[in-house]
């Protein structure tokens, strides 16, 4: 009896152990706001301003990096308090938050080499420690490697494998840590937590905007396929202090003969316990108690920064997880064993999640729930934008080729003929948050810039409509600078001659949504959405046109971001 006693002691003692103590928030307002938040105390010494990168692969993050570098020329990054992106947009979001072992933002960003200067041989020069050349590479064989040897096992596991290789861990990153913040918020969980250590983290070491990357949730694994008829996505946050959403959704899944299967979605719990593989908690949080120590017994896989980059990129998701078979998504999907901290009794359970592209392609409905007042949307699609010679808002069918859907759903304008796989893997029709009304104004705006030939940005004060989805409350004002990626006249006019044919259409050249056909820099600046395979010589080109494009407009620049 004495040894079987002593046996149990050890049980509970183990299990104890093994158990994390984490906090975990939620909103007890119907619409968050920026109270719900908790990384706000945090960041009271910055402006209360964000940027937002699209997603797009690395055509996204060479981008990124470029307008990243024009900011910092014109040293205006340390007005920023949050940094966001999804898909290529938080590969760049997350290697510029979490470099460890470049501390200097000329050599991390690239310096900006004007188009004047162009010549192939000063292209192909790149610092090795420049974040540009990470684009050098290939995602997808990477991962499949990894798959081969064992090393992983799952297609999502090797994505996410193959993102922690090219992006992350070349800055630093080592995976398989847990992250957050800073220091004090790491001392923190250790205090709570001594089975833990220090160097069991990584967190952003510079003076960095607070990181936000998202990814889609889609929905319990059972259920797959998730199509037109049972879509009901929504959106989790990833940042280094904790991973889910202030909104609290009670969503309905239709799957099995039409039954309803009801899931709680929301509230957010300290990074380090998200429960990547693992059961959940025995307890969440109460009705209306907005924060508290949850007991988490520890995840059996770590949320790193490589997976969480993985997540919000996995684009095959949207694909494997909305077509039959069932066994498709189940063999090649996204899983994460999900539990809501705002269930007061969660139960964790496979669900499927997807490349948050497919839901919201940029971080915009994230920041007007914080209620943040100057917004700047960085929008680096594969869609050139038309001309008003080619296509007037006001009076034209918006068809999906005009410019990216990635922004006409926030006024909820989308194409009324998609194809199959659009209708079946994107949900972009819950995104409206702006009045239609202001969507004339705004793309008319765009193709008044885009005249100019030194950028696509234009700036408005737009207000919310109400989005019940989303939990946004009509009348949020923000003044939003959009900024789409496209050529640039007045920087082709500048490039020598010899370099000009390399990226200015042989034809139509007048036509600025007609990008150029052939060569070593072929459709520039609209590359083709891929996982790598961008060489140094078309890195240094398309992050040094949006890096000029930002330093050619400062005074706007200057003014969103004082």
């Amino acid at each position: 009896m004495f040894l079987l006693k002593f046996l149990l002691t050890l049980t509970v003692i183990a299990t104890a152990v093994a158990d994390f103590s984490a906090r975990a928030w939620q909103s007890a307002n119907e619409y968050p706001n920026e109270s719900d938040f908790p990384e706000i105390p945090l960041l009271r010494h910055r402006p209360n301003t964000a940027i937002g990168f699209t997603g797009g692969g690395s055509r996204a993050y060479t981008a990124a990096m470029g307008y990243l570098a024009g900011l910092h020329k014109l040293d205006l990054l340390k007005n920023i308090r949050y940094v966001g992106g999804i898909s290529g947009g938080s590969w760049a979001t997350y290697t510029f938050s979490f470099a460890q072992n470049v501390t200097d933002d000329d050599v991390l960003l690239g310096p900006i080499l004007n188009p004047e200067d162009f010549s192939l041989e000063k292209l192909k020069e790149m610092d090795p420690n420049c974040a540009r050349r990470l684009t050098d590479t290939d995602i997808t064989l990477l991962g499949l490697k990894a798959w081969t040897r064992g090393e992983v096992h799952s297609i999502a596991g090797a994505w996410a494998y193959g993102v922690s290789k090219s992006y992350l861990e070349p800055v630093g990153v080592t995976p398989g840590k847990y992250m957050s913040w800073n220091d004090a918020t790491v001392a923190d969980i250790t205090k709570r937590n001594p089975q833990l250590s220090a160097s069991d983290f990584t967190t952003v070491k510079l003076d960095r905007p607070f990181p936000i990357i998202g990814t889609a949730l889609v929905g319990p694994a059972e259920g797959a396929p998730y199509t037109t008829k049972n879509q009901n996505y929504t959106l989790l946050e990833i940042t280094p202090l904790y991973i889910g959403q202030m909104r609290t959704l009670d969503v309905s899944y239709e799957y099995t003969h039409g039954v309803r299967h009801p899931r709680r979605v929301g509230g957010a719990v300290e990074s380090f316990a998200w429960t990547n593989q693992g059961t959940g908690p025995s307890r969440g949080l109460l009705p209306r108690q907005t924060t508290g120590l949850l007991t988490v017994p520890e995840p059996t896989t770590v949320m790193d920064a490589g997976a969480s980059a993985g997540a919000s990129s996995y684009a095959p998701g949207s694909f494997v997880e909305a077509f039959h078979p069932k066994d498709l998504a189940n063999a090649m999907g996204m899983h994460f064993d999900y539990w809501s901290p705002a269930d007061p009794t969660p139960v964790a359970k496979d669900t499927l999640f997807t490349d948050g592209g497919a839901y919201e392609n940029i971080v915009l409905i994230s920041y007007l729930q914080r209620r943040v007042p100057r917004i700047v949307l960085f929008l680096n699609d594969h869609t050139p934008l038309a001309p008003s010679s080619k296509y007037n808002p006001a009076v034209d069918d918006y068809t999906g080729d005009q410019l990216s859907d990635s922004l006409t759903c926030f006024f909820g304008v989308l194409p009324k003929d998609m194809s199959k796989f659009e209708n079946r893997s994107f949900e972009y029709e819950r995104n409206k948050v702006f009045d239609h009304n202001d969507y004339v104004k705004v793309i008319s705006g765009l193709q008044a810039a885009q005249q100019t030939g030194k950028g696509i940005f234009a700036t408005f004060n737009l207000t919310t409509v109400e989005n019940q989805w989303w939990g946004i409350p009509a009348g949020i004002s923000s003044e939003i600078t959009f900024a789409y990626l496209g050529r640039l006249s007045a920087w082709e006019a500048k490039l020598p001659r010899l370099m000009k044919p390399l990226f200015v259409p042989s034809s139509d050249a007048d036509d600025l949504s007609n990008d150029v056909g052939h060569g070593p820099f072929r459709t520039f600046p609209h590359y083709a959405t891929t996982g790598g395979q961008i060489n140094a010589e078309r890195a240094n080109a398309l992050a040094d046109l949006t890096a000029w494009s930002v330093v050619e407009n400062a005074d706007l620049f200057r003014r969103v971001l004082q």
